[in-house]
């Protein structure tokens, strides 16, 4: 969505096509502001959900992320724009900076659950190659060189002034509080849009298995995950 010609021009193709299709799309906060007067259309031939890039709320965050541009009121604007559609939103966050803490874990999580239909939390992951990654090894804060762990579903470094442990530990904890101690998460689980149904079941089960995962390994301060080819994945880290 973050050409408005683009977007006009598949809206008139599917028209044209006679297609009857679900679809959802990924966008940042600007790029559904720019085609607000497009969304009861996308809704009409099928948009089902909005996959929101607003990764935080907070402006040293963003800031860090280079997203200088975005920030609190365009985050809510946008997010207000896609439930006046009636469009699933699915926000998607990132924790674990330098300026992190669990105070702030917990406001970004009720920040987003006013507006969010689910929340898809993500860890700061420093993928190899990029700026951040080169910036946070040289600070010597990265504590997961296992690549497996690099899905955004691990915590790889401490966030903040919290140790390596302690990061994974207000993660996991508050995650599972969101969770389960959250009346939007049970209706969802048995709501009539099936989309949201399937998608909420989805989020609930992933965070109940990670507990679990978590229980299994408690006192452990290594995590290694499961690989399918794990062969492969062994000669091609061993060079």
């Amino acid at each position: 969505m973050s050409k408005r010609e683009w977007v006009q021009g598949f809206i008139d193709n599917l028209k044209a096509s006679g297609m009857k299709i679900n679809f959802f799309v990924q966008a940042c906060c600007t790029s559904v502001i720019k085609c607000a007067d497009l969304l009861p259309e996308l809704r009409r031939l099928g948009l089902f959900k909005i996959m929101l890039g607003a990764e935080s709320p907070f402006t040293d965050v963003l800031k860090l992320l280079n997203k200088g541009m975005q920030n609190r009121n365009i985050i809510t604007r946008a997010m207000d724009l896609v439930k006046r559609n009636d469009i699933l939103l699915l926000i998607m966050m990132i924790w674990g900076t330098e300026h992190d803490t669990e105070e702030s874990l917990v406001q970004e999580l009720e920040f987003f659950g006013r507006y969010a239909d689910f929340i898809s939390p993500g860890m700061l992951t420093p993928y190899p190659g990029t700026g951040l990654y080169e910036s946070l090894k040289d600070k010597n804060v990265i504590t997961v060189d296992d690549l497996s762990m690099y899905d955004q579903l691990h915590v790889i470094m401490p966030a903040g002034t919290m140790t390596y442990m302690e990061t994974v530990a207000t993660y996991r904890k508050n995650l599972f509080l969101h969770y389960n101690i959250n009346w939007k998460t049970y209706r969802s689980l048995f709501s009539k849009n099936k989309f949201l149904q399937r998608i909420q079941w989805y989020y609930f089960l992933l965070i109940w298995s990670t507990f679990y995962k978590d229980l299994m390994a408690f006192g452990q301060d290594h995590f290694r995950k499961h690989i399918i080819h794990e062969k492969e994945y062994d000669r091609i880290m061993n060079g």
